[in-house]
């Protein structure tokens, strides 16, 4: 079969792109099934005359775009980038993407963010990766995949389409995920073996080739701890008691192989076990087709593959009863089901009891081969396509009937003469068929009973012709079909798998649990009691997935095989009596299916509009987005501006941000000694020793930061020594930094293209000096989103009185807390809302004027409440300290500080990190330009600001923090981290100038789109001339612009996409290296320098770690021989730079005799050293009792 057999609409996306999103490919070194499925799906599409794309990610050694024979592959990122990857390549080809199969592994590419709304996506999950991230990552990243994968996932998908590869994987999404839209199932498919089964190639490997004198089992997959290898390694010497000569194949490599290699030899079955590591497909399917049985012992699965593998090639299998194994295997039929956790010894010798002999075997293989023939490629892309398809015509509102979002389906059989002239052109496209059995076979996806019903009488079905129901519910007994005055009846529980052959009057009892299958085969009035309890007239003994040996003897086994192979085929016989039969579809019917109903008479283009398919346009057509339509009277410009039509984006940018903030946190930047200050002021307001540092008042900063982490450490629980401290509580700064990234995305949506937005958004999510920052316990994070927050509420102009008020105490409040984490953070918030609120007039002033006016009562507050405590002259001392170092005339810190080296000096930091910073660099330069810019045009165009008062707060924020930085560079205290605001405000700055000068789209004969002519709510008080902004909209500006906007487009995205892409080698770079020295150090110190040992600690941070030991900061040889020093702990990048007081005459000791015992390197403490200074002082000692002088 083909695409086109088992999908028949698949000729509507001929020509159309489809979108293939995995995070490997076939060429990638640790490929897996996940690649396999999404390459076959993607040449079965291109085969149908589907354009695909694969995105995926690049390792080494592959080229960036290559064409297969499954399409066009396109590589780019790594094993976490190659998300951000996807999401922009998808943004900048979202206008020629049709459909997208967004295939998650763990974390989904959270397509729709960059898609069309109208753009149809498909969410593949093979399996839920709840439980795997607390395996590979720590426990804030762990914590942080969950919800990804979870709540991230349903905010961003919504009701889209989600396909499962089993019914166990879809139920497992139900129980674990939270997902909204329908699950759809799309089995894994095989390549059928073109020869005959029955008499396989001869192996061709010596191992394969071998004659063995006993039973082969083989075993195929990779060799990890989750598939349990060892288990089976375990039955071999037992198997073997019964079963001489028997041998166990290992077929796959892995990271477990030595160990299983440890294994067979420490139970002396060296010769019994042979691993063949990884083989071609060809040998491997030697191997397997001359096994006797093939077993697993995978404790999950999302499909069992290399089952189905072997099922294609007639090997039964064994294994537990777990999800996707018990889907792919039907015990009794093409395999054994043992209980998880339970000895596989006992369920593989009844398997090769039951293939003993070539009858049997026979027998079995045929089962295998008829089940895995249900199973091609051919149609696991049909029932990906078919989501797809009708997300489409959902999202299109081009379906007609409706059915509810729901996991049950309906089964009808019926005669097959019925359904041959039944219209199922008007079946859903997700709906099955299944015409190879003597009856034929309808599964309605998503429909009950009586929606059956109705679905029949539409498609042409007699209502005459309809039969009774079977309604199956949990703990009751349904009656399945009254024939002939006798009742089968069925105790039936938890979607377990019954198949009967029930003929001439003939009664079945069946009681089944636990994903049994019951396997009944009765003929002509007599019951075959299989040797069952309970006095059943057939009642198979069969619980939690095991399987019962019936003990069937072969003289009983032809009846009961001819009774299995008939439920087989079709799962009702209704039909036969030319009746229609009805009942909701279980666990093991949604399974087997092959193909979809077919198209429609007409193309989906002839029912859109009425046209002919040759005139209608190629890609249905998609409203212009919000920003960008033109004002109608009934909403203004302003009103479409200001909405946010889709916080999914947000969410899924915040998730980026803190992501890529959160991974390998604690060894990607080294300790900085003002988060051990800042952790133990949280710390002693958290156990109730207030706002203390070493037993004294700290008012060198506001307590808001510390009062956040005092809340945390409360919830928590948190404790430990204070590096430990440190470390945890850094995820509170990555937090506020991923809201800084949020709060100022959504400030530049209410007035710039959303594209532009989401890459400033972009930029600030990716940025490596603000990762930098926002990866350690500093106030910078918090008190900048705190501004963030602010500014975007204060850029909201309400149209009544009261809600204006409010608007304006909140921004205040935010303000407020700005400044009360860092207070030179006025010069950013509170200088910047004055100034607009001068700048305003009327309703717009009076609600700046109360922002500050609750801006100025914040602080206010903290100082009234430190007066209150008594701590007022202790509070006025440090902050008069703190006011002369940010006016400049105490310069102790800094670029600016007296006696620090040249290579402490600005213009030696900037040249040395401009690798990592290059970017950040160039956005605080152009957006300084881009700020100069504004304000110029603020003065010369104040109608482009007087309608979009956004404008002016960006303006007026950008202003001021360039302001600050201005002053601090020429006179005040300049630190490193007084750029982070400055990198905030100038990437805010420079997307509003690109908006404003790049060339504007025209609607509706020329007026002008709604995002550059802002009404506003609210009148500001300046005189609205009515113009436009000149030189965007005159006609002969116009035809210019027309001319220079692609290029001024594709400029714009080339140079965001080598931002971006720069960005991420940074961080890919920062976070695979090691820069956490002092936690190495400090580990190696507790360990090896004994306890009561005197310690000169030269570079700060370490006398606040250490414990147990005499510290001392002494930088000289006399200081050292005075104390009785033993060691010496010493940064050379602190004393390269001239921070470090160590003398250079004890340096030359150091070199001369001091003994290096240990030394930890990383970029920010260059190499961290511990010396034994025993000798120095020794030597010291002796020249002083020499008369010698030092």
């Amino acid at each position: 079969m083909t695409l086109a057999d088992s999908f028949p609409r698949v000729a509507e996306w001929r020509g159309r792109h489809v979108v293939i999103c995995n995070w490997r490919d076939g060429r990638h070194p640790d490929a897996g099934g996940a690649e396999l499925y999404c390459e076959e799906v993607a040449r079965e599409l291109r085969e149908a005359g589907v354009a695909v794309t694969y995105l995926t990610a690049r390792p080494r050694g592959t080229a960036r775009r290559e064409q297969t024979g499954f399409g066009t592959v396109v590589r780019g990122g790594g094993r976490f980038t190659v998300y951000p990857f996807v999401l922009l390549w998808l943004l900048l080809h979202r206008g020629r993407v049709h459909g997208v199969i967004d295939s998650q592994n763990g974390i989904p590419f959270f397509a729709p963010l960059a898609l069309r709304r109208r753009t149809p996506t498909v969410l593949l999950i093979h399996h839920v990766h709840q439980d795997q991230f607390a395996v590979w990552f720590p426990r804030p990243a762990a914590a942080l995949g969950r919800w990804l994968e979870n709540r991230g996932a349903r905010l961003v998908y919504g009701r889209r389409a989600i396909a499962a590869v089993s019914p166990s994987s879809r139920a497992e999404i139900r129980a674990r995920l939270s997902l909204r839209g329908p699950v759809h199932l799309a089995p894994c498919g095989q390549h059928l073996p073109a020869p005959d089964p029955a008499t396989p190639a001869a192996p061709t490997t010596p191992e394969a080739a071998a004659p063995e004198p006993g039973p082969r089992i083989v075993c195929v997959g990779r060799l990890v701890p989750q598939k349990r290898v060892d288990r089976l390694v375990r039955c071999v010497p037992p198997l073997r008691a019964e079963f001489p000569g028997l041998r166990l194949h290992i077929v796959g490599d892995g990271e477990t192989r030595p160990e299983l290699e440890k294994l067979a030899a420490e139970l002396g079955i060296t010769d019994a076990v042979v691993f063949h590591g990884r083989v071609t497909h060809e040998e491997r399917d030697r191997l397997v087709a001359s096994a006797a049985i093939t077993a697993t012992a995978s404790m999950g699965e999302g499909w069992g593959l290399s089952v189905m593998e072997a099922a294609a090639l007639g090997v039964p299998a064994v294994a537990y009863a777990v999800p996707g194994l018990r889907d792919t295997i039907r015990p009794g039929d093409t395999g054994w089901l043992a209980a998880p956790g339970e000895d596989l010894t006992d369920t593989l010798a009844t398997a090769l009891r039951a293939v003993n002999t070539p009858h049997r075997a026979e027998e079995w293989a045929h089962r295998c081969r008829r089940w895995a023939a249900r199973y091609g490629w051919d149609a696991t892309a049909g029932h990906l396509l078919a989501p797809l398809t009708a997300e489409r015509d959902r999202l299109l509102h081009l379906t007609a009937h409706h059915r509810s979002v729901t996991d049950a389906s309906a089964l009808v059989t019926l005669p097959a003469a019925l359904l041959a002239t039944a219209d199922l052109s008007s079946l859903r496209a997700t709906d099955l068929l299944d015409t190879s059995g003597p009856d034929a076979a309808l599964l309605l996806v998503g429909a009950d009973e009586h929606d059956a019903e109705t679905v029949l009488a539409r498609i042409g079905v007699p209502a005459g012709q309809l039969g009774t129901h079977a309604a199956v519910r949990d703990d009751a007994t349904a009656d399945l079909r009254v024939r002939d005055g006798v009742t089968a009846g069925r105790g039936i529980r938890d979607d377990e798998i019954v198949d009967r052959g029930v003929r001439d009057g003939a009664t079945a009892d069946h009681g089944v649990r636990d994903d049994a299958i019951a396997d009944l085969g009765v003929r002509d009035g007599v019951t075959a009691d299989h040797g069952v309890r309970d006095d059943a007239s057939a009642d198979v003994g069969v619980r939690d997935g095991a399987t019962a040996d019936v003990g069937v003897r072969d003289d009983a086994t032809a009846d009961v095989r001819e009774a299995r192979e008939a439920a087989f085929d079709a799962p009702d016989r209704a039909g036969r009596d030319g009746l229609v039969a009805i009942r909701l579809a279980r666990h093991s019917d949604a399974l087997g299916w092959r193909q979809h109903p077919p198209a429609r008479g007409a193309t989906l283009q002839d029912r859109t509009d009425g046209r002919p398919a040759s005139v209608q346009p190629a890609s249905p057509p998609v409203p212009p987005p919000a920003s960008h339509r033109a004002p109608t009277a009934r909403s203004g410009p302003g009103a479409a501006i200001v909405r946010m039509r889709q916080p999914a984006a947000l969410v899924g940018l915040f998730a980026l941000a803190l992501a890529l903030r959160l991974c390998f946190v604690q060894r990607s930047y080294d300790l900085f000694i003002d988060e051990i200050t800042y952790a133990t002021v949280g710390r002693n307001l958290a156990t109730g020793h207030g706002l203390t540092l070493y037993g004294h008042l700290f008012a060198l900063h506001p307590p808001a930061f510390f009062a956040l982490l005092a809340a945390v450490l409360r919830v928590t629980g948190q404790h430990g020594d204070i590096l430990r401290l440190v470390m945890d509580l850094r995820p509170v700064d990555a937090v506020a930094g991923s809201l800084t990234v949020v709060a100022v995305t959504a400030l530049l949506r209410r007035t710039v293209r959303t594209p532009i937005a989401l890459v400033a958004g972009l930029l600030l999510a990716c940025d490596p000096f603000l990762n930098r920052f926002d990866s350690r316990l500093m106030l910078e994070a918090p008190a900048t989103a705190a501004a963030s927050i602010g500014m975007l509420i204060l850029a909201r102009t309400p149209a009544t009185a009261r809600a204006r008020v409010g608007t304006a105490v909140g921004a205040g409040l935010m303000f407020a807390v700005s400044i009360t984490t860092k207070e030179l953070y006025a010069l950013v918030t509170f200088a910047p809302l004055v100034l607009l609120a001068f700048a305003g007039r009327g309703p717009v002033r009076r609600m700046r004027l109360i922002a500050a006016a609750t801006t100025v009562a914040g602080y206010a507050v903290y100082v009234a409440v430190t007066a209150a405590c008594g701590e007022w002259s202790a509070w006025w001392t440090q902050k008069s300290a703190g006011v002369a170092r940010a006016v400049g005339t105490r310069q102790i810190t800094g670029f600016h500080q007296a006696g620090a080296a040249p290579a402490a000096g600005f213009s030696a930091r900037l040249v040395a990190d401009l690798g990592q910073f290059g970017v950040s660099y160039t956005v605080i330069v152009v957006g300084a330009a881009a700020t100069v810019w504004l304000l110029v045009r603020r003065v010369r165009r104040p109608w482009v600001f007087a309608d979009a008062p956004v404008r002016s707060v960006i303006t007026a924020w950008a202003a001021g923090a360039l302001a600050f930085l201005l002053y601090a560079g020429a006179f005040g205290t300049l630190e490193e981290q007084m750029f982070y605001p400055l990198v905030v405000t100038s990437l805010t700055a420079l997307a509003l100038a690109v908006d404003l000068v790049l060339p504007v789209g025209r609607s509706d004969g020329g007026r002008v789109a709604a995002g550059r002519v802002h009404t506003g709510a609210v009148h500001t008080g300046a005189v609205h001339t009515g113009h436009a902004d000149p030189g965007r909209t005159g006609a002969g500006h116009g035809a210019r612009s027309r001319r220079r906007a692609p290029r001024a487009v594709v400029a714009a995205v080339v140079v965001a996409a080598l931002a971006l892409a720069v960005d991420g080698g940074v961080w890919a770079v920062v976070h695979t290296r090691r820069d956490d020295t002092y936690r190495r150090t400090i580990a190696w110190t507790s360990t090896h320098i004994p306890e009561g040992s005197t310690v000169d600690v030269t570079e700060g941070s370490a006398q606040f770690l250490m414990h147990g030991v005499h510290l001392g900061t002494w930088g000289t040889v006399g200081a050292l021989d005075r104390n009785h020093a033993e060691y010496l702990l010493m940064s050379t990048q602190l004393v390269d730079q001239g921070y470090s007081r160590i003398d250079p005459a004890l340096l030359g000791q150091l070199k001369r005799r001091g003994r290096l015992l240990h030394a930890e390197s990383g970029p920010t403490t260059g190499q961290l050293r511990v010396y034994d200074v025993r000798p120095i002082v020794a030597a010291t000692s002796v020249h002083d009792a020499k008369g010698g002088t030092r």
